[in-house]
């Protein structure tokens, strides 16, 4: 990964990777984990 790069990566409880990527996140990609965290969270 090259400096000032970002990579998002989400885990569930049990450590498994929910979403992952790198870069900057196009706006339907923030929806998607903003819902998944959501339903992680409950």
């Amino acid at each position: 990964m090259e400096s000032g790069s970002l990579a998002i990566i989400v885990l569930d409880k049990q450590g498994k990777v929910r979403f992952a990527t790198e870069g900057a996140l196009m706006k339907d990609e923030v929806k998607q984990v903003m819902t998944l965290l959501q339903e992680l969270l409950h």
